[in-house]
């Protein structure tokens, strides 16, 4: 068996360290980079049919292997306030299929789960970069009205990559002010 020398001994965790740390900041710069190579990823406005800036935070953005998912609450085309769910996927490179389902859930208080209203929605693109940018991009949900006033409200996407579960993401909660 080979003596180490003292120097040899400290000197290997530290390489680790910083092989580890450097690591970690590439994999950090990769999912800042992602989100901002979205575009206009976890962007909300006021424009009916894009994600809505009326409830925020709102737009939940995650990388993904190489894409980047946005899940959020879209603003109401016919601006009578009812619930409708989005998910937007765009990739840096071209996938055999890319696929998501997305659909509106309330927060039952008497139960204390998440439920799904209405029936989820699925869409797919096939050799492509994703579902690409704008209103036109976002896959949405159907138009709900509230369930009460007061109720927690969050959409949902099931998200699968070239027939890989990729998972499911929320965004974040918007509360029910009523409509329709």
């Amino acid at each position: 068996m080979k003596n180490r020398s003292t120097s040899d001994q400290t000197t290997a965790p530290r390489k680790r360290i910083r092989r580890r740390a450097s690591t970690l900041a590439a994999a950090v710069a990769l999912v800042g980079g992602l989100a901002g190579a979205a575009g206009s990823a976890g962007a909300a406005s006021t424009t009916p049919g894009d994600f809505s800036s009326l409830i925020n935070p709102n737009v939940k953005v995650t990388a993904v292997r190489d894409c980047v998912v946005e899940v959020g609450h879209v603003v109401d085309i016919a601006r009578n306030y009812s619930k409708i769910g989005g998910v937007r996927i765009n990739c840096f490179r071209r996938h055999s299929r890319i696929s998501a389902t997305v659909v509106e859930q309330w927060y039952n208080p008497a139960t204390g789960r998440l439920v799904n209203w209405g029936t989820p929605v699925s869409g797919s693109v096939t050799n492509s970069y994703g579902f690409g940018q704008g209103t036109k991009g976002i896959l949405k949900s159907n138009r709900y009205c509230g369930a009460a006033p007061g109720y927690a409200w969050v959409a949902k996407a099931t998200v699968t990559i070239d027939g890989v579960p990729s998972g499911t993401y929320y965004s974040s909660a918007g509360i029910d002010r009523g409509g329709c």
